[in-house]
């Protein structure tokens, strides 16, 4: 059973081993989201897709965690976060093995789909095994470690993938990560151990209003207003950047001439800086003030973003792009660790895995919407600026939302 990571653990050498599996875990489920943003291109051209197809194929990634996300976060507290981390592994390998070898768009889409469940599992049940070996000083700090293998994904399956697919292809590079994922999932497996020791456990107060001796449950967490600020605010965070990943490098192509490998090359310096910044703010909302320390790394950034978001699809100059761009590798990955820490620290303890299943589930939803509404208004108005004026309003609007995020 997943230990609450409110609990005081004993500080022991295994917690940068469930840190280090976790990483990678992270790594190779956001290099499956990000890289096909790289294959876009060469998939309209071999299958003749069109803009809403190409945003379902990022989307399709997602749309499990619509379903799936809240379900999983529950189940964490019975079998672990590194059990069900290792099964998403398995399905995410299955996923891009099928992907290689598809001849249609529906075959693309089904096997995006299947490797969207394991992405599923690849994200909260990780996240969740990790923050519960660190005590909750430590927290904004492990949660900024851990999702810079994310930052990674982004280097990989934006910034590098380009290059990646000019040596061996779209199929390869597919079938290469699948069998990553299978080696890492025999990895997380043999790890065993998925509870900290503790010293002497110190649960927070129930907020069961009828018994304050039970503990809340998952009904009255669903209607705890702050957890839905922070689900708000990080559906607009991930969902616009999954937006950019999908279609960053097509509109660079379109708007500044360049060539396929050049665009993603650039569309990928916003990932270059996402390890120390994601680092670094964990690190910083952990020092600043409980009061306001989380969200002002939430709403601040979230607002810069939505003014570089829009810049992407107005400017036509490579100065202007690249400012947008260089903003975004700042901004966009400031805010990702205090989001999360401040989903943990507005439940109970004890619904710290449904919490971190419910951002999930909030970034499922962005990620399957924003992309697909960004491909239909590009379709409907054969133009970029419109399609990156919508990303631009949701940062907006989630940045003001995260402005009235409380902690308890």
């Amino acid at each position: 059973m997943a230990v609450n990571f409110m609990s005081k653990v004993k500080k022991v050498g295994f917690r940068w081993v469930a840190l280090g599996l976790s990483w990678v875990t992270w790594l190779l489920q956001g290099i499956t989201i990000f890289s096909i943003g790289a294959m876009i291109p060469s998939l309209i051209q071999e299958f003749n897709l069109v803009g809403w197809q190409a945003g379902a194929l990022m989307t399709m990634s997602w749309v499990p965690g619509i379903v799936l996300s809240i379900p999983v976060g529950i189940l964490i507290g019975r079998y672990g976060g590194r059990r069900l981390g290792g099964v998403g592994l398995l399905l995410l390998g299955l996923g891009l093995c099928t992907f290689s070898v598809a001849n249609n768009f529906w075959i693309l889409a089904l096997a995006r789909l299947l490797a969207g469940i394991g992405v599923v599992l690849c994200i909260s049940p990780p996240q969740a095994w990790t923050t519960s070996w660190f005590p909750p000083e430590e927290l904004g700090t492990a949660l900024g470690f851990l999702i810079s293998g994310y930052s990674g994904s982004g280097i990989i399956g934006i910034f590098a993938m380009g290059y990646i697919l000019t040596s061996l292809g779209w199929r390869t590079t597919a079938l290469m990560f699948g069998i990553l994922s299978f080696i890492w999932m025999i990895l997380m497996f043999a790890a065993r151990r998925e509870a900290p020791p503790i010293e002497n456990p110190s649960p927070k107060p129930s907020e069961n209003k009828n018994n304050p001796l039970d503990p809340p449950s998952v009904a009255e967490a669903f209607k705890n207003i702050e957890l839905w600020k922070v689900g708000i605010a990080w559906f607009a965070i991930v969902g616009i950047f999954t937006g950019y990943a999908t279609w960053a490098p097509t509109t660079m192509i379109a708007n500044l001439k360049m060539a396929e490998a050049e665009a993603a090359a650039l569309a990928g310096v916003a990932s270059i800086t996402a390890v120390p910044f994601h680092i670094a703010g964990g690190w910083i909302s952990d020092r600043l003030k409980p009061k306001f320390g989380r969200k002002i790394m939430i709403w601040l950034p979230t607002l810069i973003c939505a003014l570089a978001y829009y810049l992407i699809g107005v400017s036509g100059a490579l100065i202007l792009t690249t400012l947008a761009i260089i903003l975004i590798g700042i901004f966009n990955w400031v805010s990702n660790a205090a989001t999360f820490a401040a989903g943990a620290e507005a439940v109970d303890p004890s619904l710290v895995g449904f919490a971190f299943g419910f951002l999930a589930f909030t970034s499922s939803v962005g990620s399957v919407i924003v992309p697909i509404v960004m491909g239909y208004l590009y379709d409907a108005t054969g133009t970029f600026a419109m399609s990156w004026t919508f990303p631009a309003i949701l940062a907006l609007l989630g940045g003001i939302v995260a402005l009235t995020i409380r902690k308890k």
